[in-house]
């Protein structure tokens, strides 16, 4: 009976300290600030990610999903150049049906904040990479 009374005291303790820690990584969290928002006119940055799928070809530049469609995918742009494209910012949408696929929470987790629809593109610098096999 001795060892539960040490045993309870020591959990009231832990949970107080994880309390304690919790509340101060709460409050002391940087919110994440991004360089763009919807009223942003273009984006210029390096390219982190290309991905292309039938008619589609996603470019991800620091927080902004770039999707060109059918006509006007370029075909020179690889990853590591240095982009300015103009285009209309919007935000994700949300999901419509509760407690389904929130497809803007999936972008999030991916640290992507905006999608960019662009109108044109302009390729600052290319990245020239050498590979040695």
């Amino acid at each position: 009976m001795k060892k539960l009374k040490i045993i309870l005291k020591y959990s009231y303790i832990l949970i107080i300290l994880f309390t304690i820690i919790y509340a101060y990584n709460y409050i002391t969290k940087e919110k994440y600030k991004s360089k763009y928002n919807v009223n942003s006119t273009y984006v210029e940055g390096y390219v982190k990610e290309i991905k292309e799928k039938d008619n589609k070809l996603t470019i991800i530049i620091d927080d902004v999903l770039i999707n060109f469609y059918n006509d006007k995918i370029p075909k020179n742009i690889k990853i590591g150049d240095y982009l300015k494209i103009e285009g209309v910012f919007s935000i994700p949408n949300k999901n419509t049906t509760p407690h389904l696929f929130n497809y803007r929470f999936y972008l999030y987790s991916m640290n992507i904040h905006y999608i960019l629809m662009p109108k044109n593109y302009k390729i600052v610098k290319k990245k020239y990479l050498l590979y040695i096999i």
